[in-house]
């Protein structure tokens, strides 16, 4: 209850942590030791109903139908008086509860006699350490190179490890491997092919899982530095077949570090400077396929002569690249992908990585021209791309196709110059400027030779408001009249594959496969030429239709809905405007761009 109600007694604040007791006359409060004759004990019988009769000491006497009574012994009695309790009943919902039962339930009792407290035996505590059964015959293995040290570690069945303290002309001596941690002092002593025992015995549990961790470290450190370029998770994988199963191991995270911490001095450092001299040792054979040095600037282009095979016959290449894999001097990894189909499955595989130091015109003009000689007979016929200028600019110079621009990018740009403008809360809410800046949004859903008679439609039907104005203006110049960035390259009317989101989808696959963001060159060559390699087999899989381009549901039912509407146009069913209308209630292209 709230503390500013008085109590109409002794005119105290009644408070939360007191009992105090509600008038249903007044509904003024009063405490339960302010002359209300009601026992603690009573009181928490009565806190058990949903509801009583009680009238205050003030309303008391001109209330006649109270059956509490309104006077009585003082407030710290453990029972009412008799007189006042006597064939009284109060009436809980449907339940009749006796002023009788009650008085029996508070007919308690005390007893005053002292007594003692008896004294409970207890066990005694074991301070004798751990000793071995004499019937009990106890084996040891030596480990090699087992040790965080990468030492020996001699290691027994009782689950006891130790590691070399001296070795002379007769004898060797092991320690415990815990004696700085524990502070054992157990001894092993070897002598004529034989172990003894020596000193005291072990102050520690044994630790039946640590010697089959050791071998499992020993494995993965020997696998690790033997083969440098393969990647870690096959090499944790096969190590973990040596361990016996119910024992505790570190996670496969933490396994696949151990493997490049043992790699770790084997390989050359990072360059540092543009015009560094590559380590062939340490890239796989026949992997690296041109080292350009052009204006000052490095391009490493690597690829399998698999891999070179499937992109000369591709007719479609899709390109895009990532800053994430790339330590400077690089800044970035650029792939090209392609799809590879038989039948009706079809699967796109990553076919050439390029590592490059600058991303201008001229260094994309000097990478396809490498590109090029390296794919003599090449049958591609489209490149989809994101809108990056320097691209674009330098395969129509060197290459001599047509760049077709990814959707996806498409809305990323077009959304974020909404964002620019102060549009965005209005876009999100529906009204005149949400259904234009949605018309405008679906145009590349038209065939490209109706793209720019659609804009100037929509354009004279903008609505008065200068952000509008402003997005018009900024699509009409980048878009529609835009020397290179003319409809027929956006357009996706009738197009399947409308976007290079694989190629993403697999740059973040090979970043969160990294063991770091920005690795040393020497870590990521071997993780790509580990993809690499698995093109030919992705290739087997698609020939045999046991494998295929992953489409959700939800995608399939989007695509289906889509070609519909295409045939609908094409048949003239439907009017530009109507099937603009159309295409942008079918999803929400800035939000998915976002």
């Amino acid at each position: 209850m709230p503390a500013k109600y008085p109590c109409t007694v002794c005119k105290k604040s009644c408070k939360d942590s007191q009992q105090c007791l509600q008038c249903d006359n007044c509904n003024r409060w009063q405490h339960r030791t302010c002359n209300t004759g009601i026992s603690e004990d009573y009181y928490h019988q009565l806190s058990q109903m949903d509801d009583f009769p009680w009238n205050c000491s003030n309303c008391s006497p001109n209330t006649s139908d109270s059956t509490l009574p309104s006077q009585g012994p003082d407030a710290e009695s453990t029972r009412l008086q008799a007189s006042t309790a006597a064939n009284s009943n109060y009436n809980v919902g449907n339940t009749d509860i006796s002023m009788d039962e009650v008085q029996s339930q508070q007919d308690d009792f005390n007893i005053s006699l002292p007594f003692a407290v008896a004294d409970q035996p207890v066990e005694e505590s074991i301070n004798h350490p751990l000793e071995i059964p004499e019937d009990e015959e106890v084996c040891y293995e030596v480990l090699p190179g087992a040790s965080r040290r990468g030492g020996e570690l001699l290691a027994d069945t009782l689950g006891y490890t130790y590691v070399i303290r001296t070795t002379g002309k007769h004898k060797t001596t092991y320690i415990c491997s815990q004696r700085n941690s524990k502070g054992c002092s157990a001894k092993v002593g070897f002598r004529d092919t034989v172990y003894i025992r020596e000193g005291s015995d072990h102050t520690h549990a044994p630790d039946m899982a640590f010697a089959a961790r050791a071998k499992l470290g020993r494995i993965i450190r020997k696998a690790a530095r033997k083969d440098i370029f393969r990647h870690a998770g096959p090499i944790v994988d096969e190590a973990l077949n040596h361990v016996p199963p119910g024992v505790q191991l570190p996670s496969v995270d933490n396994l696949k570090r151990a493997v490049h911490r043992a790699r770790a001095g084997l390989r050359p450092s990072h360059p540092t400077a543009k015009d560094f001299e590559l380590d062939m040792r340490h890239i796989p054979v026949d992997f690296l396929q041109r080292d350009i040095m052009h204006e000052g600037e490095r391009f490493l282009i690597f690829a399998t002569k698999k891999q070179l095979e499937l992109l000369i016959n591709a007719k479609v290449w899709f390109t895009d690249g990532t800053f994430k894999c790339s330590k400077e001097p690089f800044i970035q990894l650029y792939s090209i992908h392609c799809f590879v189909r038989s039948g009706d499955i079809m699967k796109q595989n990553p076919l050439c990585f390029i590592l490059m130091t600058r991303r201008k015109k001229e260094d994309y003009k000097a990478v396809f021209h490498a590109i090029a000689a390296l794919t003599p007979g090449r049958q591609v016929e489209e490149i989809t791309a994101d809108f990056e200028a320097a691209v674009w600019s330098a395969v129509c110079c060197v290459l001599k196709v047509p760049v077709k621009g990814c959707w996806f990018h498409w809305s990323q740009a077009i959304y974020r110059h909404i964002v620019d403008a102060g549009l965005r809360a209005a876009y999100k809410k529906p009204g005149e400027i949400q259904d234009y800046v949605r018309y405008m949004m679906a145009l590349p859903h038209l065939p490209y030779e109706h793209i720019a008679g659609a804009f100037q439609q929509l354009k004279d039907r903008c609505p008065a408001d200068e952000r509008l104005v402003g997005l018009t203006h900024y699509i009409e110049k980048s878009w529609i009249t835009h020397k290179r960035r003319k409809p027929e390259s956006w357009s996706t009317f009738r197009r399947f594959l409308r976007t290079n989101n694989d190629c993403e989808g697999w740059h973040n696959h090979l970043n969160s496969e990294l063991p770091h963001d920005h690795p040393n060159m020497y870590i990521l060559i071997p993780f790509l030429h580990q993809e690499a390699e698995k093109v030919e087999r992705t290739v087997q899989q698609v020939c045999q239709q046991v494998v295929q381009r992953q489409r959700t549901q939800e995608a399939k039912s989007k695509q289906a809905a889509l070609e519909k509407l295409w045939d609908k146009y094409a048949s003239g069913q439907y009017s530009t405007f109507g099937y603009l209308k159309k295409c942008s209630k079918k999803r929400d292209h800035a939000e998915e761009a976002s």
